[in-house]
């Protein structure tokens, strides 16, 4: 596997690419076309919450955060599994709830008895 000589001249990260100098590794881009690097990127349709589906949420839960109780522009609200979905939280309604982003964050993937917002 290459790197971009310009780049380690100038004490840049190593890359397998590099749109600065337009080079690349003949063999990682051939990967990368075929999909190889591709497949963990790919969105997994199972886990995303449909746009009718977030703005349900949002309208129940009065555009205000579940966790800090502060009401916030919709550009700044997002929608959250109470039980992660990594915990086997499913996706319908009841297990859904509006989050500010700072909230969301901050909660990760842990329940609401594990985190507790200060």
């Amino acid at each position: 596997m290459g790197f971009c000589p310009d780049c380690l001249q100038e004490g840049q990260k190593r890359r397998n690419f590099c749109k600065r100098h337009g080079w690349r590794d003949e063999q990682w881009w051939a990967n990368f076309t075929r999909g190889i690097a591709l497949e963990p990127l790919l969105p997994r349709p199972d886990r995303t919450v449909s746009t009718a589906m977030r703005r349900r949420i949002l309208e129940r839960d009065d555009y205000t955060c579940h966790y800090c109780g502060e009401r916030k522009p919709v550009s700044q609200l997002e929608v959250d599994h109470i039980l992660p979905h990594s915990r086997g939280g499913a996706g319908d309604e009841s297990n859904l709830v509006t989050a500010c982003r700072e909230c969301n964050r901050d909660k990760s993937d842990m329940t609401p008895e594990e985190w507790r917002r200060p």
